[in-house]
């Protein structure tokens, strides 16, 4: 699977959880912050990526989905 194609996914996660999270939902927001935490990590993890993290874009999403729940990592 493309690099870039988990990244987005993990956006997609990322903003459907925040939906859910706005609209009271809480029963749907952990899974999905749960699942841009995990897309994003698998990203960071790749051997000669580097620290994609360190993005200014994916590190608000990767920290707000863990501080949001923090049972995401």
């Amino acid at each position: 699977m493309k690099l870039d194609l988990l990244v987005e996914q993990a956006q997609a996660h990322f903003w459907m959880g925040k939906t859910a999270s706005v609209s009271g939902r809480e029963l749907l927001y952990g899974p999905q912050y749960r699942e841009a935490v995990r897309f994003l990590e698998i990203v960071n993890r790749q051997p000669g990526i580097g620290r994609v993290l360190d993005r200014a874009d994916l590190k608000d999403i990767y920290q707000e989905a863990k501080n949001e729940y923090p049972g995401a990592a």
